[in-house]
């Protein structure tokens, strides 16, 4: 269930060693897998096995994370545990637009739609949910394209961007929420009691790259390795719903991934930094110029981002998909 990659070339930044699309890797399900997995396997089922019957669903919102910046950081040690080697290296997305990533969270919230349509349980419709009274009390987030909702988790720098039509708006237990909504799961408590469904707002976190850190005690070296692919990131992925009055979450326990390159990478120095300043400003990301031997650029092809995108996320709806339609079973 995991991808099988073999050995690639490497880029050296100085002393630096930066190991590109290489060694074999476990630290996710491929989606294709997904589709063949038992759903117990890589989400947190139990709250789904509440909802046990037929029932009405109301999809009160749905936004894609997108990763644009990160960072890892790997330490070896000596005997005494004392520190010996550092390594470290940034990721930065180049050639992704705001438009881009709306493209990729619309087409997503279609399939996702669809897929809770395929469930046997009732969708109702967009214009039911939003024209409930309880709906407009939800603390919502303004957004545009030039205006986007930004937020670092942990060392990961992340654009919200909802569908199309959608409002952004989060909860109080969201780590993307930046100290916005929290009173929003009293009231979607009070959206599920007058449309009498269970409501659900999936919130999911995609990656343009793995960032493997090796090292620690006893270790010769530390190093970073970078790959390149798309990897549904489950430590900012969740699909919230509330059911019985109470918050309903369903999380991932293992990531998702779709191997294959969605850009080239190179280094900050002789990457595009124009490109992607621009693009990050664009954002609303000021970073100033990238640089520094330990930064790369993906400088990404969009078609293939996209495409690549879009295949994690109908993955993981597969998977959430699957484990309402087991709870019924």
């Amino acid at each position: 269930m995991t991808p099988h990659i073999p050995l690639a070339r490497r880029l050296l930044l100085g002393s630096f060693a930066l190991v590109l699309a290489l060694v074999p890797s476990a630290f996710a399900t491929t989606a294709e897998d997904c589709y063949k997995a038992n759903p117990t396997k890589v989400i947190d089922v139990s709250g789904l096995k509440k909802i046990n019957k037929p029932v009405r669903l109301a999809i009160a919102g749905y936004q894609v994370s997108f990763v644009v910046r990160n960072k890892s950081t790997a330490h070896a040690m000596n005997l005494l545990g004392k520190g010996t080697a550092k390594s470290s290296m940034e990721t930065f997305l180049g050639n992704v637009d705001y438009a881009l990533m709306q493209e990729i969270a619309d087409a997503a919230y279609a399939d996702f739609v669809e897929q809770m349509k395929a469930t046997g349980h009732q969708v109702l419709s967009d214009e039911e949910v939003k024209s409930a009274k309880a709906y407009a009390k939800l603390t919502k987030v303004p957004v545009s394209a030039t205006n986007a909702h930004k937020v670092k988790l942990q060392n990961m720098h992340l654009i919200v961007v909802p569908a199309k039509g959608q409002e952004l708006w989060f909860n109080k237990y969201d780590g993307l929420n930046a100290g916005k909504g929290a009173d929003n799961v009293r009231v979607m408590g009070e959206l599920e009691k007058e449309l009498q469904a269970v409501v659900i707002q999936p919130s999911i976190a995609i990656d343009f790259a793995y960032l493997d850190a090796s090292g620690g005690k006893f270790a010769r070296k530390a190093s970073v390795e970078a790959q390149n692919g798309m990897l549904l990131v489950p430590a900012a992925t969740v699909y919230w719903s509330t059911w019985g009055g109470g918050l309903v979450y369903t999380k991932f326990q293992d990531g998702v991934w779709v191997d294959g390159p969605t850009g080239k990478w190179s280094t900050a120095k002789s990457g595009n930094n124009a490109s992607l300043v621009k693009g990050l400003a664009g954002l609303g990301i000021d970073i100033g110029p990238v640089s520094g031997k330990k930064a790369i650029v993906l400088e990404a092809e969009p078609e293939a981002f996209k495409t690549k995108s879009i295949e994690v996320l109908k993955a993981a709806h597969n998977l959430y998909r699957r484990g309402l339609e087991n709870a019924r079973k």
